[in-house]
Protein backbone atom coordinates (compact mmCIF):
# COMPACT_ATOMS: atom_id res chain seq x y z
CA UNK A 1 0.00 0.00 0.00
CA UNK A 2 1.51 3.58 -0.32
CA UNK A 3 2.26 5.22 2.29
CA UNK A 4 0.59 8.66 3.03
CA UNK A 5 4.19 9.96 3.56
CA UNK A 6 5.18 9.04 0.26
CA UNK A 7 6.03 11.20 -2.89
CA UNK A 8 5.23 9.27 -5.82
CA UNK A 9 8.10 9.24 -8.78
CA UNK A 10 6.84 10.75 -12.08
CA UNK A 11 8.18 11.45 -15.47
CA UNK A 12 9.91 14.24 -16.34
CA UNK A 13 12.59 14.06 -13.77
CA UNK A 14 15.35 15.78 -15.95
CA UNK A 15 17.31 17.73 -13.84
CA UNK A 16 17.77 14.73 -11.03
CA UNK A 17 18.35 12.40 -13.73
CA UNK A 18 21.41 14.97 -15.20
CA UNK A 19 22.79 15.36 -12.00
CA UNK A 20 22.56 11.33 -11.22
CA UNK A 21 24.13 10.63 -14.96
CA UNK A 22 26.35 13.15 -14.89
CA UNK A 23 25.00 14.52 -18.11
CA UNK A 24 24.36 18.07 -18.75
CA UNK A 25 20.11 18.87 -18.80
CA UNK A 26 20.81 20.15 -22.78
CA UNK A 27 22.31 16.71 -23.69
CA UNK A 28 19.33 14.76 -22.90
CA UNK A 29 16.37 13.41 -24.92
CA UNK A 30 13.38 13.41 -22.51
CA UNK A 31 10.93 10.96 -23.53
CA UNK A 32 9.67 10.19 -20.09
CA UNK A 33 6.35 12.06 -19.81
CA UNK A 34 3.67 12.13 -22.76
CA UNK A 35 3.37 15.35 -23.44
CA UNK A 36 3.49 17.10 -26.61
CA UNK A 37 7.32 18.10 -27.65
CA UNK A 38 5.94 20.74 -29.88
CA UNK A 39 3.82 22.83 -27.33
CA UNK A 40 1.50 25.55 -28.29
CA UNK A 41 2.69 29.14 -29.54
CA UNK A 42 0.98 31.50 -27.17
CA UNK A 43 1.43 34.67 -28.10
CA UNK A 44 1.02 38.10 -27.18
CA UNK A 45 0.58 37.41 -23.08
CA UNK A 46 -0.88 40.91 -21.70
CA UNK A 47 0.05 43.05 -18.81
CA UNK A 48 -3.25 43.04 -17.28
CA UNK A 49 -2.82 39.44 -17.28
CA UNK A 50 0.22 39.74 -14.74
CA UNK A 51 -0.90 42.99 -13.01
CA UNK A 52 -4.36 41.95 -12.26
CA UNK A 53 -6.45 39.09 -9.97
CA UNK A 54 -7.28 36.22 -12.43
CA UNK A 55 -11.13 36.83 -13.52
CA UNK A 56 -13.89 34.59 -14.37
CA UNK A 57 -15.46 35.97 -16.94
CA UNK A 58 -12.53 36.19 -19.41
CA UNK A 59 -13.35 33.53 -21.75
CA UNK A 60 -11.80 30.89 -20.92
CA UNK A 61 -14.85 28.97 -19.76
CA UNK A 62 -16.11 29.63 -23.09
CA UNK A 63 -13.32 28.33 -25.13
CA UNK A 64 -13.32 25.11 -22.73
CA UNK A 65 -17.21 24.26 -23.22
CA UNK A 66 -16.92 24.79 -26.56
CA UNK A 67 -13.58 22.92 -27.23
CA UNK A 68 -15.32 19.88 -24.92
CA UNK A 69 -18.76 20.18 -26.18
CA UNK A 70 -20.11 20.24 -22.58
CA UNK A 71 -22.01 22.54 -20.48
CA UNK A 72 -20.47 22.49 -17.45
CA UNK A 73 -16.74 22.27 -16.01
CA UNK A 74 -14.88 24.15 -13.50
CA UNK A 75 -11.03 25.20 -14.67
CA UNK A 76 -8.33 23.89 -12.14
CA UNK A 77 -4.55 24.05 -11.57
CA UNK A 78 -4.12 20.77 -13.51
CA UNK A 79 -6.37 17.40 -13.44
CA UNK A 80 -3.92 16.62 -10.42
CA UNK A 81 -6.05 19.35 -8.53
CA UNK A 82 -9.19 17.43 -8.62
CA UNK A 83 -7.35 14.13 -8.48
CA UNK A 84 -6.54 15.11 -4.79
CA UNK A 85 -9.85 17.14 -3.87
CA UNK A 86 -12.49 14.56 -5.11
CA UNK A 87 -11.75 12.27 -2.59
CA UNK A 88 -12.43 14.86 0.30
CA UNK A 89 -15.65 15.78 -1.70
CA UNK A 90 -17.17 12.48 -1.82
CA UNK A 91 -16.14 11.62 1.90
CA UNK A 92 -18.07 15.27 2.44
CA UNK A 93 -21.56 14.55 0.52
CA UNK A 94 -21.72 10.80 0.75
CA UNK A 95 -24.48 10.36 3.61
CA UNK A 96 -26.80 12.50 0.54
CA UNK A 97 -25.58 10.31 -2.13
CA UNK A 98 -25.21 6.99 -0.39
CA UNK A 99 -28.58 4.80 1.52
CA UNK A 100 -26.81 4.17 4.46
CA UNK A 101 -28.56 1.31 5.17
CA UNK A 102 -27.67 -0.08 2.15
CA UNK A 103 -24.36 -2.43 1.62
CA UNK A 104 -23.70 -1.35 -1.52
CA UNK A 105 -20.53 0.71 -1.89
CA UNK A 106 -19.24 -0.18 1.40
CA UNK A 107 -16.54 -3.11 2.47
CA UNK A 108 -17.10 -5.52 5.32
CA UNK A 109 -15.71 -2.58 7.86
CA UNK A 110 -17.99 -0.42 6.43
CA UNK A 111 -15.22 1.86 4.70
CA UNK A 112 -17.00 3.66 1.23
CA UNK A 113 -15.79 1.31 -1.95
CA UNK A 114 -13.93 2.46 -4.59
CA UNK A 115 -12.53 0.68 -7.47
CA UNK A 116 -9.38 1.39 -9.15
CA UNK A 117 -7.14 0.34 -12.28
CA UNK A 118 -3.96 -1.79 -11.09
CA UNK A 119 -2.08 -0.58 -13.45
CA UNK A 120 -1.94 3.41 -14.02
CA UNK A 121 -1.78 6.96 -12.73
CA UNK A 122 -0.65 6.22 -8.84
CA UNK A 123 -1.48 9.96 -7.79
CA UNK A 124 -5.50 8.33 -7.74
CA UNK A 125 -4.68 5.56 -5.85
CA UNK A 126 -2.68 7.40 -3.35
CA UNK A 127 -5.47 10.24 -3.05
CA UNK A 128 -8.47 7.35 -2.14
CA UNK A 129 -6.47 6.16 0.20
CA UNK A 130 -4.92 8.70 1.64
CA UNK A 131 -8.99 9.80 2.29
CA UNK A 132 -9.73 6.75 3.80
CA UNK A 133 -11.07 4.69 1.04
CA UNK A 134 -11.59 0.96 1.11
CA UNK A 135 -9.57 0.37 -2.16
CA UNK A 136 -10.30 -2.49 -4.50
CA UNK A 137 -8.16 -2.48 -7.68
CA UNK A 138 -9.21 -4.05 -10.96
CA UNK A 139 -7.02 -5.65 -13.97
CA UNK A 140 -7.93 -4.34 -17.08
CA UNK A 141 -11.88 -3.75 -16.99
CA UNK A 142 -13.81 -3.87 -13.05
CA UNK A 143 -16.40 -7.61 -13.02
CA UNK A 144 -19.89 -6.84 -12.73
CA UNK A 145 -19.44 -8.30 -9.17
CA UNK A 146 -16.76 -5.46 -8.36
CA UNK A 147 -19.46 -2.59 -9.51
CA UNK A 148 -22.19 -3.92 -7.83
CA UNK A 149 -20.38 -3.30 -4.42
CA UNK A 150 -18.47 -0.41 -5.46
CA UNK A 151 -19.19 3.62 -4.56
CA UNK A 152 -16.81 4.91 -7.28
CA UNK A 153 -15.16 3.57 -10.02
CA UNK A 154 -12.47 5.44 -11.75
CA UNK A 155 -11.62 4.38 -15.49
CA UNK A 156 -8.33 6.37 -16.83
CA UNK A 157 -9.53 6.43 -21.02
CA UNK A 158 -6.94 5.77 -22.35
CA UNK A 159 -4.89 3.92 -19.75
CA UNK A 160 -1.89 5.56 -18.52
CA UNK A 161 0.62 3.95 -18.61
CA UNK A 162 -0.79 0.68 -19.87
CA UNK A 163 -2.51 2.39 -23.50
CA UNK A 164 -6.20 0.11 -23.20
CA UNK A 165 -9.01 2.40 -23.82
CA UNK A 166 -12.57 1.55 -23.48
CA UNK A 167 -16.04 2.44 -25.50
CA UNK A 168 -18.29 5.40 -24.66
CA UNK A 169 -21.07 2.54 -24.21
CA UNK A 170 -18.96 0.95 -22.03
CA UNK A 171 -18.62 3.66 -19.59
CA UNK A 172 -21.68 4.95 -19.94
CA UNK A 173 -23.33 1.50 -18.97
CA UNK A 174 -21.54 1.79 -15.91
CA UNK A 175 -22.07 5.32 -14.90
CA UNK A 176 -25.95 4.49 -15.26
CA UNK A 177 -25.88 0.99 -12.65
CA UNK A 178 -23.61 3.65 -10.60
CA UNK A 179 -25.81 6.66 -10.62
CA UNK A 180 -29.00 4.89 -9.80
CA UNK A 181 -27.50 4.02 -5.79
CA UNK A 182 -25.73 7.82 -5.86
CA UNK A 183 -22.35 6.57 -6.78
CA UNK A 184 -19.55 8.46 -9.29
CA UNK A 185 -17.82 7.45 -12.58
CA UNK A 186 -15.01 9.41 -12.80
CA UNK A 187 -12.90 8.74 -15.84
CA UNK A 188 -9.64 10.96 -16.24
CA UNK A 189 -9.23 11.33 -20.19
CA UNK A 190 -5.88 13.24 -20.24
CA UNK A 191 -4.83 11.50 -23.33
CA UNK A 192 -8.01 11.24 -25.21
CA UNK A 193 -7.25 14.35 -27.70
CA UNK A 194 -6.15 12.94 -30.29
CA UNK A 195 -9.50 10.88 -30.61
CA UNK A 196 -12.11 13.37 -29.26
CA UNK A 197 -14.93 10.33 -30.64
CA UNK A 198 -13.70 8.18 -27.59
CA UNK A 199 -14.56 11.64 -24.96
CA UNK A 200 -17.66 10.98 -23.16
CA UNK A 201 -17.50 15.17 -22.39
CA UNK A 202 -20.47 15.78 -24.17
CA UNK A 203 -22.36 13.49 -21.87
CA UNK A 204 -20.96 15.24 -18.58
CA UNK A 205 -23.19 17.19 -16.48
CA UNK A 206 -25.52 14.29 -15.62
CA UNK A 207 -25.51 13.61 -11.87
CA UNK A 208 -22.62 11.26 -11.00
CA UNK A 209 -20.38 11.53 -14.20
CA UNK A 210 -17.16 13.33 -13.82
CA UNK A 211 -14.30 13.70 -16.33
CA UNK A 212 -10.70 15.16 -15.71
CA UNK A 213 -8.95 16.72 -18.92
CA UNK A 214 -5.55 18.77 -18.93
CA UNK A 215 -4.12 20.98 -21.27
CA UNK A 216 -0.67 19.45 -20.63
CA UNK A 217 -0.29 16.33 -23.10
CA UNK A 218 -1.93 17.35 -26.20
CA UNK A 219 -0.97 20.91 -25.90
CA UNK A 220 1.92 20.98 -24.69
CA UNK A 221 1.38 23.02 -21.85
CA UNK A 222 1.91 20.90 -18.71
CA UNK A 223 4.30 24.13 -17.01
CA UNK A 224 1.15 26.15 -17.18
CA UNK A 225 -1.15 23.98 -14.86
CA UNK A 226 -3.86 23.95 -16.42
CA UNK A 227 -6.85 20.91 -16.29
CA UNK A 228 -10.58 20.82 -16.20
CA UNK A 229 -13.07 18.85 -14.18
CA UNK A 230 -16.74 18.04 -16.66
CA UNK A 231 -19.38 17.50 -13.86
CA UNK A 232 -22.78 18.46 -12.88
CA UNK A 233 -23.45 21.90 -11.76
CA UNK A 234 -23.66 20.23 -7.81
CA UNK A 235 -20.53 19.16 -7.36
CA UNK A 236 -18.46 21.83 -9.89
CA UNK A 237 -19.85 24.59 -7.20
CA UNK A 238 -18.91 21.90 -3.99
CA UNK A 239 -15.55 21.83 -5.61
CA UNK A 240 -14.56 25.50 -6.80
CA UNK A 241 -15.61 26.51 -2.99
CA UNK A 242 -12.90 23.54 -1.65
CA UNK A 243 -10.53 24.66 -3.82
CA UNK A 244 -11.15 28.13 -3.46
CA UNK A 245 -10.38 31.90 -5.71
CA UNK A 246 -7.69 32.06 -8.44
CA UNK A 247 -6.62 28.21 -8.64
CA UNK A 248 -5.39 29.12 -12.31
CA UNK A 249 -3.53 32.53 -12.57
CA UNK A 250 -4.41 34.90 -15.36
CA UNK A 251 -1.18 34.51 -17.67
CA UNK A 252 -2.54 31.02 -17.67
CA UNK A 253 -5.89 31.67 -18.42
CA UNK A 254 -5.05 33.40 -21.51
CA UNK A 255 -2.47 30.86 -22.93
CA UNK A 256 -5.10 28.49 -22.15
CA UNK A 257 -7.85 30.12 -23.81
CA UNK A 258 -5.92 30.67 -27.15
CA UNK A 259 -5.13 27.11 -27.57
CA UNK A 260 -8.51 26.43 -27.18
CA UNK A 261 -9.60 28.21 -29.40
CA UNK A 262 -7.26 27.70 -32.06
CA UNK A 263 -9.42 25.01 -34.55
CA UNK A 264 -6.68 25.12 -37.53
CA UNK A 265 -3.84 24.26 -35.12
CA UNK A 266 -5.48 21.74 -33.02
CA UNK A 267 -6.44 19.99 -36.36
CA UNK A 268 -3.44 19.93 -37.78
CA UNK A 269 -1.81 19.12 -34.21
CA UNK A 270 -3.71 15.76 -33.59
CA UNK A 271 -2.63 15.16 -37.37
CA UNK A 272 1.07 15.44 -36.36
CA UNK A 273 0.97 13.67 -33.07
CA UNK A 274 -1.04 10.73 -34.74
CA UNK A 275 1.96 10.48 -37.22
CA UNK A 276 4.35 10.84 -34.71
CA UNK A 277 2.71 8.28 -32.58
CA UNK A 278 2.95 5.84 -36.04
CA UNK A 279 6.05 6.17 -36.19
CA UNK A 280 7.15 5.67 -32.36
CA UNK A 281 5.38 2.36 -32.70
CA UNK A 282 7.08 1.52 -35.91
CA UNK A 283 10.32 2.50 -34.61
CA UNK A 284 9.99 0.07 -31.30
CA UNK A 285 8.46 -2.64 -33.19
CA UNK A 286 11.97 -3.14 -34.86
CA UNK A 287 13.52 -3.75 -31.69
CA UNK A 288 11.02 -5.27 -29.56
CA UNK A 289 9.10 -8.15 -29.82
CA UNK A 290 7.04 -7.77 -26.40
CA UNK A 291 3.85 -6.22 -26.56
CA UNK A 292 3.63 -2.57 -27.17
CA UNK A 293 0.54 -0.64 -26.14
CA UNK A 294 -0.36 2.92 -25.88
CA UNK A 295 -2.14 6.59 -27.45
CA UNK A 296 -0.71 8.57 -29.92
CA UNK A 297 1.55 10.63 -27.34
CA UNK A 298 3.43 7.48 -26.10
CA UNK A 299 3.85 3.68 -26.68
CA UNK A 300 4.72 1.27 -23.73
CA UNK A 301 7.00 -1.66 -24.08
CA UNK A 302 6.25 -4.75 -21.63
CA UNK A 303 9.15 -6.45 -21.30
CA UNK A 304 11.00 -8.46 -17.90
CA UNK A 305 14.33 -6.07 -18.34
CA UNK A 306 12.53 -3.34 -18.29
CA UNK A 307 14.50 -1.51 -15.43
CA UNK A 308 17.50 -2.64 -17.22
CA UNK A 309 16.68 -0.79 -19.83
CA UNK A 310 15.69 1.73 -18.55
CA UNK A 311 19.37 2.43 -17.00
CA UNK A 312 20.89 1.72 -20.14
CA UNK A 313 18.87 4.38 -21.96
CA UNK A 314 19.64 6.96 -19.23
CA UNK A 315 23.71 6.32 -19.44
CA UNK A 316 22.94 7.03 -23.33
CA UNK A 317 21.42 10.51 -22.21
CA UNK A 318 17.79 9.13 -23.03
CA UNK A 319 15.09 9.61 -20.30
CA UNK A 320 12.22 7.91 -20.78
CA UNK A 321 9.53 6.70 -18.01
CA UNK A 322 9.97 3.34 -15.93
CA UNK A 323 6.61 1.91 -14.91
CA UNK A 324 6.05 1.75 -10.96
CA UNK A 325 5.89 -2.13 -11.26
CA UNK A 326 9.34 -2.09 -12.69
CA UNK A 327 7.51 -4.31 -15.92
CA UNK A 328 7.53 -1.76 -18.64
CA UNK A 329 8.95 1.11 -20.24
CA UNK A 330 7.24 4.33 -21.63
CA UNK A 331 8.18 6.05 -24.39
CA UNK A 332 6.77 10.00 -24.90
CA UNK A 333 7.02 11.05 -28.61
CA UNK A 334 10.46 12.08 -30.10
CA UNK A 335 10.03 15.76 -31.81
CA UNK A 336 11.72 15.31 -35.39
CA UNK A 337 13.55 13.08 -37.19
CA UNK A 338 17.21 13.63 -35.74
CA UNK A 339 15.34 12.86 -32.43
CA UNK A 340 13.69 9.40 -33.80
CA UNK A 341 17.60 8.99 -35.22
CA UNK A 342 18.96 9.40 -31.68
CA UNK A 343 16.49 6.98 -30.30
CA UNK A 344 17.23 4.29 -33.22
CA UNK A 345 20.88 4.44 -32.69
CA UNK A 346 20.61 4.26 -28.76
CA UNK A 347 18.24 1.46 -28.90
CA UNK A 348 20.97 -0.55 -31.34
CA UNK A 349 23.73 -0.24 -28.67
CA UNK A 350 21.17 -1.77 -26.10
CA UNK A 351 20.69 -6.14 -26.02
CA UNK A 352 17.09 -6.22 -26.01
Amino acid sequence: MINKQKNLQHGGGLIAAAEKFQIPVTDWLDLSTGVNPDCYPAQNISFEAWNRLPQTNDGLEQAAANYYQCQHLLPVAGSQAAIMALPQLRLANINLTVNLSSPHGFDSQGQIKILLPELGYKEHFKAWFNAGFSIELYQQTPTQQQIDAADVLLVINPNNPAGWCYSTEQLMEWHQQLAQKGGWLIVDEAFIDTAPDQSIAAQTGQQGLIVLRSLGKFFGLAGARVGFVLGCPGLLTALESYLGPWSISGPAREVATQALSDQNWQQQNRQKLIALGEQLQQLLQQYFSCEIHGPDLFKTVVINNASELHLALCQQGILTRLTDEQHALRFGLPANIEQFDRLANALNRLDI
